[in-house]
C-alpha cells in the first residue's frame, strides 16, 4: 500500500460515505414541481422555435447558394462554349493560312526553278561610302539570317527555336514571313 493512487481513492470513498450518510434529502413542495416542469417545457417550446428559426435561415442561405453557384456554372458553360468555338474558327483559319502558305512556296519554288528569262534587268545594290556606316539588311532576311539559313540547311523548327532562343510558333512566322517577302520581290 505505498502507491499514492490507493490513498486518493480510499479518501473519495470515505467522503462519499460520509456525504451519503449525514445528508439528509430535501423535500420539495408538491406545488413547485408542476411550475418547474412548465418551466422546463417553455425553455423547450423557446429552444425549438429558435432552432426552426435558424434551420429555415440555413436552408434559405444554401438555396441562395445553390443558386449563385448554378449561374455560375450557367456563365462559365456559356464562356467555354464560346471559346471552344473561337478555337475552332482559329483552328479552320490556321489550316487555310497553311495551306496558302504551302501553296505560295510551292509556287515560290516553281518560279525559282524555271529559268530567269534573259531581258530581266539586275539593279546593284549602292555601295555605302567608306565614311558612312554600313546600314542593316533590310527585310526578314536581313534581321532573322540565322533562322532563314538553319531553315535553308533543312533543319526542322523545333531544332531552329532551341536552337536562335525562339518560341516555335515565331520561327514558323518568320519563315512564313520570309516566303511570303521572297514571292513579292520575285513579282515585281
Amino acid at each position: 500500500m505505498n502507491e499514492p493512487y490507493i490513498y486518493v481513492i480510499l479518501i473519495g470513498l470515505c467522503i462519499l460515505v460520509f456525504s451519503f450518510v449525514f445528508a439528509k434529502p430535501k423535500k420539495q413542495a408538491p406545488s413547485e414541481t408542476p411550475q418547474i416542469m412548465q418551466e422546463v417545457e417553455e425553455t423547450m417550446e423557446g429552444f425549438m422555435v429558435e432552432l426552426e428559426e435558424d434551420n429555415r435561415k440555413l436552408l434559405d442561405t444554401i438555396a441562395h447558394m445553390k443558386e449563385n453557384h448554378n449561374q455560375s456554372l450557367q456563365k462559365m458553360s456559356e464562356r467555354m462554349e464560346r471559346l471552344e468555338h473561337e478555337f475552332q474558327q482559329e483552328r479552320q483559319d490556321w489550316k487555310r493560312l497553311v495551306l496558302m502558305t504551302a501553296e505560295n512556296a510551292g509556287q515560290a519554288t516553281a518560279r525559282a526553278a524555271a529559268p530567269a528569262p534573259a531581258q530581266q534587268l539586275t539593279i546593284p545594290e549602292p555601295v555605302p561610302a567608306p565614311d558612312e556606316p554600313p546600314k542593316p539588311a533590310a527585310g526578314i532576311r536581313g534581321r532573322y539570317e540565322e533562322v532563314l539559313r538553319l531553315h535553308d540547311d533543312g533543319k526542322s523548327v523545333d531544332y531552329i527555336a532551341r536552337k536562335c532562343g525562339l518560341n516555335k510558333g515565331e520561327v514558323n512566322l518568320i519563315i512564313q514571313l520570309a516566303l511570303q517577302e521572297e514571292e513579292a520581290s520575285a513579282e515585281k
